[in-house]
């Protein structure tokens, strides 16, 4: 339910629109304007006295805006009445009021990605004008304007994070004198702006070392201060940069140090970039930036950032000097081309570091062996992202011909360094290949097959790509003579793999940590004497770090459905996943069984045979970090197809008796299965044989899964029973259908340390194709091995519970004809109990009963129904419950679905009492399970106070007539109005407690934030969709004990149609406006208010709302929020790229985030499609907003 709150972290995605006549210029002085000045993130604003009346502003009324204790990017934000009209102007002037020089003001158009230009104060304590160029978005249309204090630094609410400010108005910075190349700083009639960023500072200053080849008197500065890593500045243009015949760029540099890494960007784009290291101290040099890559682009900007990836500190380490920005060309009949040897005089070599990696040509270290030429590169990982490496631009796009392969000389100081070798342009277009000699010239051979069809004309290299250098010999390579090659088809790899063949380069590529080789047979005995194997280290880095095998063609499979393979481990149950490529998860994992001699593995492919994979994957032990030692040694062979017959294939029943029949019971993720001798051969299960299934150290979702001969055939069947045996009452089963998303039903044993059958409701599911069974054992909870997590099961099959039988609304537990299901999930138990207090409105004999253990906080338990819900004309669901306390929180929720639910709370402690659930929004929707979740937010312990007893669930009709609708007043005494918290929220209608001022009416709505999680808050359930009309605010009045409390206004059915808005008076009555234009042509019929998003409640008067009057309004704006089919991103997850394809619309801004709502990155493509490099960032989660010329979409990016 929460999921959707995530998109409040995007400051920069959410735009507030005006009411009143709010237009340029704003002087905050019209009594005939209301002047909304909207606080975000415990940013909050007002109209207030000019504090000081004095200098260049002595008018009366002046904006204030203090940035109080919250998020680091806490602001304001201006609706206007309409867009902004820049006619010829292309800046913004303010005039504002700090108490310190350096104070960073950020003023942002909305809505948009990232249109913002950010400005410094230059005195304290009096007012002064600050000029925005905004030049490079006047094409845009805002109707918002955002203000940020010191972004990247979290406030405080003090004299230090108050800016007053006031004028806002449009002015003209002349083009005809504006910057252009070349830059010299020496035009009297140019205003030379830097806009600074994320703590970046730009300015011209004299040239504070006028000699060698700069003595001209201006320069420009820039301060990287203590701020993002990424701090940097920004030199707006008057004009597209007209590259001509030219392709680089050049710039005089002065730096206190060398190697100090000039990142060079031109804007706006994605990363049209170019990265090169000082090489001398304390002098002017020229650098020059090759932009061949680039310069068919559309650039007026240029940004320069200082050691991009570490902080800055504002010292003269992090001071660079610069001057005479110019266009330059690169010859490119000298140009770099295939092969490359570093030999010729006429060429110009380039090495683009980036991150933190350094390339040049040096004189050969070591002219020996297969590498006696004169000059090599040199590439030096040094600190920085794990990613450092270096780029070499070539003069045109690679010719490969027939060749399929590069080779290249390398030297390094060690065995196992992994030498990625990147084709671009392009998001993975990559092979790695680790040394096999330390300290010696040896030639890696790179297989690019998979990627001759595309344009590349630049090469990159990545040393031990995932780990961070040091700058030290263990992190530099030695490179020579790249050339193209060909490894033949004829004599390619196909299967069988039997690495005998001295016809055939079998190429094992490690990747993530991973190192492949082919090696002698170390132990050539018992099943397999061949001479040579195959051999996998999983070294130190990711814990998914493997090898790939690339075959000259797809597999043939024929009739074939399984791969088998010889491996060898020291150790019984190594997890070897096989995976085939390319694919997503097309894998199969299978556990070795013998320690120290060799054994034959077999994968069951039979789902996959109808794919094309020309590459094969292993992976040891998924999800572990190897560490290169043999326990992480894995050595294969015969690699071969094999045929699993279907007819003696696995069906349902499995009795594990047949042998004729091959049982595969594979584990993933620390979980391991084998066939074993029935360790308790007693009472309802005397079998021989029967499936063990160990959860191991591991991941807390380690389980087996059973492939099957073909999908299941239900029949008339409804159900599924197995017979289990656990050492304890309790251990949950859960029972999985395959392939599916999450078609599973969960099961706890209820006897110890004998055989129990369970049975599997699967009503829900006997429409899919299915052809896995796979079983988790106590999801949630990391297993560690133990007798505590071991599974014995056996006798899987099929069987019906009777519809005659089946539970249906109403639901009494009175039925003896009937089986009552309460399946408990991640750590909640339910049963049917007699009654513990037949009392009050529940004398009935048998209640449910359901525990909420120690496990997930979402611990419940699910009541199957034996068909869907008929709802009929009922819109609501009552039941009876009983807890020992009052405010237990009941989340009553319809499945299958994504979050049809609704909460209420108990208000009445150790008795029944009847809890009605509206649930008029999903009377449309088919549901056959009925799901609790008690305190959802907050984990269990098993007590009485986390135990509910539950009986008589049952439809029932909230009148429709009676029903609530806007305006909601709480004064009609025929409406029920219902105020559902959730998460910890409690809601109810009392007495107004403070009837006075602009609200003197009886009744409001009470809204108290208890303790919970962070998104605690309420839902109002209206009769039918809110009919906005020609209405795009809604008004509501409130009263909080304090200014600057944040409310969330969302409009439900919804992932984030919101809108936040701050009080701006405490301890009285005022009137918020949310303004909803954006959402207006959607369908809702819940209001949902969430106080303060992103801080904990603690039930007290300062998380207490008071509300009444919600009410429609009428206004102008329009916003339209895009869908994932308008704006498509692909793939996600990625390692490596993310495409951005908008087929409809242009797209206009592109802006990456990370999660505290830090802009990492921002584009103004202007085309239908976009990529992102994702290598430049580091592995984690990211928010995305494209806006288009059709709207916006808010997107999370996960690279791994």
């Amino acid at each position: 339910m929460h999921k959707f709150y995530l998109a409040v972290l995007l400051f920069c995605s959410i735009s507030y629109t005006g009411f009143g006549q709010v237009t340029l210029p704003i002087d905050f002085e019209d009594s005939e304007v209301t002047y909304a000045i909207n606080g975000f993130e415990g940013g909050e604003g007002s109209v207030i006295a000019n504090p000081d009346p004095s200098g260049i502003n002595t008018s009366a009324n002046v904006g204030q805006y203090v940035k109080g204790a919250g998020a680091d990017f806490a602001g304001v934000s201006i609706p206007l009445d309409g867009n902004i009209d820049f006619g010829e102007n292309n800046a913004i002037k303010m005039k504002v009021w700090s108490n310190r020089v350096g104070a960073r003001v950020l003023f942002k158009l909305d809505p948009s990605g990232g249109d913002q230009v950010e400005v410094a104060t230059t005195v304290a304590s009096e007012w002064e004008e600050l000029t925005f160029d905004l030049g490079l978005f006047t094409g845009g249309s805002y109707n918002t304007i955002t203000l940020i204090l010191d972004l990247g630094t979290a406030g405080d609410g003090s004299a230090d994070f108050t800016l007053f400010f006031d004028d806002i108005e449009l002015t003209t910075l002349s083009t005809e004198g504006g910057v252009q190349l070349p830059i010299t700083f020496e035009d009297s009639e140019v205003n030379y702006t830097f806009n600074g960023f994320e703590g970046g500072e730009g300015s011209v200053i004299a040239n504070p070392d006028p000699s060698g080849i700069n003595t001209s008197a201006n320069v420009g500065q820039y301060v990287k201060g203590a701020g993002a890593d990424f701090a940097g500045i920004t030199i707006p243009l008057a004009g597209v940069i007209d590259f001509g015949e030219n392709n680089a760029m050049k710039m005089k540099v002065w730096s206190n140090r060398v190697g100090a890494r000039v990142l060079f960007k031109l804007e706006p784009s994605g990363g049209d970039q170019v990265e090169v290291a000082t090489t001398v101290a304390n002098e002017w040099e020229e650098l020059t930036f090759d932009l061949s890559l680039y310069a068919n682009g559309n650039y007026n900007a240029i940004t320069l950032i200082l050691d991009l990836g570490t902080a800055g500190d504002g010292s003269a380490d992090f001071t660079l000097f610069f001057d005479d920005i110019e266009l330059t060309t690169l010859s490119t009949e000298g140009g770099v081309q295939l092969p490359i040897t570093f030999e010729d005089s006429e060429v110009n070599y380039t090495f683009n570091g980036f991150e933190g990696g350094e390339g040049s040509v040096i004189a050969n270290p070591d002219p020996s062996g297969i590498n006696t030429s004169a000059n090599v590169g040199q590439y030096v990982k040094g600190a920085g992202a794990d990613f450092a490496g270096i780029t070499i631009p070539l003069a045109g796009v690679i010719d490969f011909g027939e060749n399929n392969a590069v080779k290249m000389k390398v030297w390094s100081n060690r065995v196992g360094a992994r030498v990625l070798f990147k084709l671009e342009p392009s998001g993975g277009d990559q092979v790695e290949v680790a040394t096999t000699v330390a300290s010696e010239w040896e030639e890696l051979t790179f297989d690019v097959s998979a990627f001759t069809g595309g344009n590349y004309n630049a090469i990159t290299l990545i040393l031990d790509l995932g780990t961070a250098g040091d700058g030290s010999a263990d992190f530099t390579l030695f490179f020579d003579d790249i050339e193209l090659t060909t490894l033949s088809t004829e004599g390619g790899v196909e299967l069988p793999i039997t690495f005998e063949d001295s016809e055939v380069t079998y190429a094992i590529n490690g990747f993530e940590g991973g190192e492949g080789s082919v090696i002698a047979n170390p132990d050539p005995s018992g099943i397999n004497t061949s001479a040579t194997v195959g051999q996998y280290i999983k070294g130190t880095g990711a814990v998914f770090a493997g090898v790939s095998i690339p075959l000259a063609g797809p597999i043939d499979f024929g009739e074939n459905n399984a791969i088998k393979m010889k491996v060898w481990s020291n150790r019984v149950g190594a997890r070897v996943l096989f995976k085939l490529d390319p694919s997503a998860n097309d894998e199969v994992e299978v556990a070795t069984t013998v320690a120290s001699e060799w054994e034959e593995l077999t994968f069951d492919v039979s789902a996959f045979t109808g794919g094309s994979y020309d590459v094969v994957t292993l992976i040891l032990d998924l999800g572990t970090a190897g560490d290169g030692s043999a326990d992480f040694t894995l050595f294969f062979d015969d690699i071969e197809l094999t045929t699993l017959s279907t007819e003696g294939g696995v069906e349902l029943p499995i009795t594990f008796e047949d042998s004729e029949v091959t049982y595969a019971i594979n584990g993933f993720e620390g979980g391991e299965g084998s066939v074993i001798a029935n360790p308790d051969p007693s009472g309802i299960n005397t079998s021989a044989t029967v499936g063990q299934y160990i959860k191991g150290t591991g991941a807390v979702f380690a389980g087996v899964s059973i492939p099957l001969a073909g999908p299941i055939d239900f029949g008339e069947n409804n159900a599924i029973k197995m017979k289990v045996w656990s050492n304890r009452v309790g251990a949950r089963v859960l029972f999985k259908l395959d392939p599916s998303a999450n078609d599973e039903v969960e099961v706890a044993t209820t006897v110890a340390s004998e055989w129990e059958e369970l049975t599997f409701d699967v009503s829900a599911f006997t429409g899919g194709s299915y052809d896995v069974v796979t079983l988790i054992l106590d999801l949630g909870t990391a297993g560690d091995g133990s007798a505590d997590f071991t599974l014995f099961f056996d006798d899987i099959e099929l069987t019906t519970i009777t519809t005659e039988e089946g539970v249906q609304l109403p639901i009494t537990f009175e039925d003896s004809e009937v089986t009552y299901a309460i399946n408990g999930f991640e750590g909640g138990e339910g049963s049917v109990i007699a009654n513990p207090d037949p009392s009050g409105i529940n004398t009935s004999a048998n209640v449910g009963q359901y525990v909420k253990g120690a496990g997930a906080e979402f611990a419940g338990v699910s009541i199957p129904l034996d068909g869907p819900i008929d709802f009929g004309e009922n819109n609501a669901i009552k039941m009876k419950v009983w807890s020992n306390r009052v405010g237990a929180r009941v989340l009553f929720k319809l499945d299958p679905s994504a979050n049809d639910e609704v909460e209420v709370a108990t208000t009445v402690a150790s008795e029944w009492e009847e809890l009605t659930f509206d649930v008029s929004a999903f009377t449309g929707g088919s549901y056959n399970v009925v799901t609790l979740i008690l305190d959802l937010g907050t984990a269990g312990d098993g007590s009485a106070d986390f135990t509910l007893f539950f009986d008589d669930i049952e439809l029932t009709t909230i009148e429709a007539e009676e029903g609530v609708q806007l305006p909601i007043t709480f004064e009609d005494s025929e409406l029920m109005y219902a105020i559902n918290g959730f998460e910890g929220g409690e809601g109810s209608v009392i007495a107004n407690p403070d009837p006075s001022g602009i609200n003197t009416s009886a009744n409001v709505g009470q809204y108290i934030k208890g303790a919970g999680a962070e998104f605690a808050g309420v839902s109002i359930p209206l009769d039918g969709p809110i009919e906005f009309g020609d209405n795009d605010l809604v008004k509501m009045k409130v009263w909080s004990n304090r200014v600057g409390a944040r409310v969330l206004f969302k409009l439900d059915p919804s992932a984030n149609d919101e809108v936040e808005v701050a009080t701006t008076v405490a301890n009285e009555w005022e009137e918020l406006t949310f303004d909803v234009s954006a959402f207006t042509g959607g369908s809702y019929n819940v209001v949902t208010l969430i106080l303060d998003l992103g801080t904990a409640g603690d039930g007290s008067a300062d998380f207490t709302l008071f509300f009444d009057d919600i009410v429609l309004a009428d206004s102008t704006t329009s916003v339209r929020n895009l869908t994932a089919e308008d704006v498509q991103v692909f793939p996600n997850p990625t390692s490596s790229q993310w495409q951005i394809n908008s087929p409809e619309s242009r797209i206009e801004v592109v802006n990456l985030f990370d999660l505290s709502g830090k802009l990492l990155m921002a584009a103004k493509p202007g085309t239908n499609q976009f990529e992102i490099n994702a290598q430049q960032f580091p592995q984690g989660t990211y928010l995305l907003s494209v806006t288009t010329t059709a709207g916006r979409r808010i997107a999370r990016l996960i690279k791994q």
